[in-house]
C-alpha cells in the first residue's frame, strides 16, 4: 500500500482520539474526501507475498484464524486447494504462524482428510479453540459417498492436539443435522465461549 505521511497522520489520529477519550467531549470523526486520500492500493500489490500469503503449491482456502495463546501468536489454518484437486479427497487443513500478519511460517498440514469412504473425505471451514492444555479444531467433514457413511453427507467432526503439532481425529464425536436439519449442508462450525461460561457452537 502507497501510504506516504500515514504514520504521522496515524500518530496525530491517536493523539486526538486520545484526548477526546479522556474529557468529557464528544468525540466527532472527521470527514474524509475520498477523492482527496492518497491513499491506494496498486493493482500489483495482490500478487505481493509478503502481504498475501499463498502457499508454494495450491491455493489457500477459507482461512480460519486463531489467537494461540500458549505461543502468543496467531495460527491462521486454512483449506489446501491443490488444484486440481482428488475426485473425492480434497481440502485438508494445513496452516500458518504468524506474529505480524506480514511474515508466515508454514506448519504444513494440520489435519489431514480422510479416505474416500471416510465423512470427513473432504474437509471444509472450522474453527479451532484452546482449553484446560488442548487445542481442538472443529471442521466441516464432506462426502459423496453418503451411502458409505450411514446417509450423512456432511457433518461437523473434531480433531484434537496438545501441542499444534500432532493431531488427533475424534471419530466418536459426529454432530449432524439429525432430523430437524439437513444431512448434506450442515457446516461452518464457530465455537466460542459465551458469558455463561458455556462453549456454543454455530454452524
Amino acid at each position: 500500500m502507497k501510504t506516504p505521511n500515514t504514520i504521522a497522520l496515524a500518530a496525530l489520529g491517536i493523539l486526538s482520539l486520545g484526548a477526546s477519550a479522556c474529557s468529557e467531549d464528544s468525540y466527532t470523526a472527521p470527514v474524509i474526501d475520498i477523492d482527496l486520500t492518497d491513499t491506494y492500493y496498486d493493482a500489483a500489490e495482490t500478487a505481493r507475498q509478503d502481504v498475501f500469503y499463498k502457499p508454494a503449491v495450491g491455493y489457500v482456502g477459507d482461512p480460519m484464524p486463531f489467537y494461540d495463546p500458549v505461543n502468543g501468536d496467531f495460527k491462521i489454518l486454512y483449506l489446501q486447494d491443490f488444484r486440481p484437486n482428488q475426485p473425492y479427497t480434497y481440502h485438508p487443513i494445513w496452516g500458518v504462524s504468524t506474529k505480524d500478519g506480514v511474515s508466515y511460517t508454514s506448519l504444513g498440514e494440520v489435519v489431514p482428510t480422510g479416505n474416500a469412504s471416510e465423512l470427513d473425505a473432504a474437509i471444509g471451514t472450522g474453527c479451532t479453540i484452546w482449553h484446560d492444555g488442548t487445542y481442538y479444531t472443529f471442521y466441516t467433514a464432506h462426502s459423496a459417498n453418503a451411502e458409505a457413511t450411514g446417509g450423512i453427507g456432511e457433518a461437523v467432526m473434531l480433531a484434537t492436539s496438545p501441542d499444534f503439532r500432532t493431531w488427533t481425529k475424534d471419530r466418536n464425536l459426529i454432530i449432524s443435522g439429525g432430523e430437524a436439519y439437513s444431512n448434506t449442508d450442515f457446516r461452518d462450525p464457530f465455537v466460542f465461549r459465551g458469558d455463561d461460561e458455556i462453549f456454543h457452537m454455530v454452524v
